[in-house]
């Protein structure tokens, strides 16, 4: 295929699968290093894309699952690998036929829908096998959906959920904005990217990383106020209980967020406590990407300021958190 022409034929397909819109050079970079499909790409030379269907599958997967789409770089034949593995199980071999006899269509298998259809299979196969038909009904169905996600065919446009549009991937770094169009502050996509590649968390904009933060705590039921990100005196992000009216009672939490590669020094800290006490805020957090110098925290435990750290393990938990529940469609019953 001519090089131009595949370039916006795989790139239609990443983005109809992940929502991003990947340049060619991101396109490149998410390609492994040693790949057939890399040195074609990045050949200046080359005027043609020439591959085999089985190693642009397989490249097509690594991709989605480097973008936080697939849970993992290989999305599996879920018949072919349930009964191969299962050839030798006497218990379990006739389970697994039973079921996949149950999804089995006029010309392909069948997935039942998230809800009430879903539901209603999975208590067939509980009835029919008990725990354990439930329990391979589950798997069986996962891998299922996962494969169709990883799917490059045109007869099979099939993804975890229906964009509304294609952001580029790009913004993440590039982009100051906290307009998202799935999410509050910060789109579930670049969620997702980070989740997966949680490195670019250091490059990422630091706005975005405000959006981040008060993404985490909007969804943990707080009433968040994003300041202004320019000129905000100190204070990024003020965060109420749910119980707390916000025109009448301070802020539960004021949070600083810091996306940097130094450790946070007492200034930082200082600054902070004493913008509580202004207030009336019940404590401070300070959010980094880095860590907290020891001096900051001693001073803290020594004056009984009432400000507490998240550090980058912490983010880690966070993305993990905040990325697309599960990986299945069992997820979205």
């Amino acid at each position: 295929m001519p090089r131009d022409l595949f370039v916006a034929y795989i790139s239609e397909q990443i983005g109809f699968k992940s929502g991003l819109a990947l340049s060619l050079d991101e396109l490149i970079s998410h390609t492994d290093i040693k790949s057939n499909l890399r040195t074609q790409l990045s050949s200046a030379e080359a005027t043609h894309v020439s591959i085999h269907h089985d190693e642009l599958l397989e490249s097509f997967q690594k991709i989605l699952h480097r973008l936080g789409v697939l849970p993992h770089p290989v999305a599996y034949h879920a018949p072919t690998f349930f009964r191969f593995s299962s050839k030798n199980d006497a218990i379990r071999q006739p389970v697994i036929d039973g079921i996949f006899d149950l999804l089995a269509g006029e010309s392909d298998w069948l997935l039942p829908k998230p809800g009430l259809e879903l539901s209603q299979f999975l208590r067939n196969t509980e009835e029919r096998w008990g725990h354990l038909g439930q329990k391979l009904a589950r798997e069986i169905i996962d891998m299922m959906y996962l494969y169709r996600i990883g799917a490059l065919c045109e007869f099979d446009r099939f993804r975890r959920i229906d964009w509304t549009n294609t952001i580029e991937l790009k913004e993440l770094f590039s982009s100051e904005s906290l307009d998202a169009s799935d999410g509050r502050f910060i789109d579930q996509r670049l969620l997702d990217y980070l989740g997966a590649n949680f490195s670019a968390i250091d490059a990422m904009n630091w706005r975005k990383f405000e959006g981040l933060v008060g993404e985490f705590f909007s969804r943990a039921g707080y009433d968040v106020e994003m300041g202004p990100g320019r000129g905000d005196g100190g204070v990024d992000i003020r965060a109420w209980k749910p119980e707390i009216d916000r025109n009448s009672d301070p802020p539960t939490i004021l949070i600083q967020c810091k996306r940097q590669k130094s450790s946070i020094e007492q200034l930082i800290v200082k600054a902070l406590w004493a913008d509580v006490v202004h207030e009336g805020a019940e404590s401070g957090l300070i959010v980094t990407s880095s860590r907290i110098a020891p001096g900051s925290q001693r001073v803290c435990s020594a004056r009984s300021y009432p400000v507490r750290f998240e550090e980058r393990a912490s983010l880690a938990r966070w993305l993990k958190a905040l990325r697309t529940p599960g990986s299945g469609i069992l997820t979205r019953i």
